[in-house]
């Protein structure tokens, strides 16, 4: 499909500063729903046309496809469009509000239904209403949700792919506005002279190392350690260390130096001439998220 079919729900040129962090939103777009209805019918319509299942070769018990044959079976895609679009754009709207993992589920078990149940009915009015049963009904209904399930995953599964890579995946983070080029950092540790500064603009991030700390920074675009004796939570206490946050038990990284962030779990930070990303843990997760969120929205 061309891309600008999705631009309405991801836009491609994007301030990512701006973004929400990734979920389910998509999911009540225009373009998911139009996704969604296009292409249910139609792999309901290959299905039966390449396995010919339910009977469906009563019709032509030769199995020659005959432009009367392919009209015929178009009767299914065009009847599940239909629902498709009524649910999705008639009902939809009105019945589910928010986009969370239950109502997304429920949302789905509702269109399985009804999608096996008109097209329960379309095949007895075709065929005479020759196997009009609620045995026939249920089972009918099952055997349609099985295909059915299939594009509705697929679909699903594609847009949070293409929600999560838009807003998350190499995400660029511009620090430049907030940032204090002249700013020094300085570090203090426990001992008498254990004293380094570093430009801020210059300073990566942090690792514990048993009694230690390691403090990374550039000179001259390479990357420098310096190791002080220190825990990591007393530097993060010492005047002047607003702009680091910690990500992990053993890490804690300068904002300004994060260029990108990629993944949902677990989240990973991209700072500046560091060739390894900064994995950000569970429990600092949202934090982090939220920190890196309002530090665009200052700049």
């Amino acid at each position: 499909m061309c891309p600008l079919f999705f631009s309405k729900y991801v836009p491609f040129s994007c301030n990512p500063l701006r973004v929400r962090r990734a979920g389910f939103d998509f999911y009540l777009s225009t373009s998911y729903r139009w996704a969604v209805c296009l292409v249910v019918p139609l792999f309901l319509y290959l299905f039966l046309l390449a396995f010919l299942p339910f009977g469906v070769s009563n019709y032509n018990p030769y199995h020659e496809y005959t432009g009367e044959f392919l009209l015929e079976i178009a009767n299914f895609m065009a009847l599940s469009l239909a629902l498709m679009v009524v649910a999705e754009f008639v009902f939809k709207p009105r019945l589910l509000r928010k986009a969370d993992l239950p109502g997304i589920l429920l949302w789905s078990a509702g269109l399985l239904v009804l999608l096996g149940l008109g097209n329960f009915l379309l095949y007895n009015w075709l065929g005479n209403w020759h196997d009009f049963t609620l045995g026939s009904a249920l089972s009918f209904m099952v055997n349609v949700s099985s295909i059915i399930l299939f594009p509705l995953i697929g679909v699903f599964f594609y847009f949070r792919y293409l929600s999560i890579s838009r807003r998350l995946q190499q995400m660029q983070v511009s620090w430049a506005a907030s940032a204090e080029p002249e700013r020094m950092l300085r570090f203090t540790g426990q001992g008498a002279n254990e004293v380094f500064s570093v430009a801020e603009t210059d300073f990566c991030y942090a690792q514990a190392q048993d009694n230690y700390v390691a403090l990374y920074y550039l000179r001259q675009g390479q990357l420098r350690k310096e190791l002080l004796r220190a825990t990591l939570a007393e530097l993060l206490e010492q005047p002047g260390m607003d702009g680091l946050v910690r990500c992990h038990r053993s890490f804690a990284v300068n904002l300004r130096q994060v260029q990108s962030y990629s993944g949902g779990h677990p989240l990973q930070l991209y700072l500046k001439d560091v060739p390894e990303p900064i994995r950000v843990s569970r429990s600092y997760r949202e934090a982090v998220l939220a920190q890196l969120q309002s530090g665009v929205a200052s700049s």
